[in-house]
């Protein structure tokens, strides 16, 4: 996506790991962070077996501006 920044980890694998998020489209998720284990990239979802999950928490009460706050804190590529 053009003009993203992406702040999270990943295993080397990239099957497991997290990423903070910010969804302008929806206020009630708003700021928070997407988490996955066992994700298979190179595989449909509707293949993936019950070892995969993946999902997110909001981060109640913090803004754009709280978003922005801890990116800042990142070192970006």
């Amino acid at each position: 996506m053009k003009n993203k920044v992406y702040v999270g980890m990943s295993s080397p694998d990239g099957k497991s790991g997290w990423r903070i998020d910010w969804d302008p489209k929806d206020p009630e998720k708003g700021l928070h962070v997407n988490w996955w284990r066992n994700f298979d990239q190179s595989m449909k979802r509707s293949e993936m077996g019950p070892e995969t999950k993946r999902g997110y928490f909001t981060v109640p009460g913090a803004g754009l501006q709280e978003y922005r706050d801890i990116i800042r804190h990142f070192p970006h590529n």
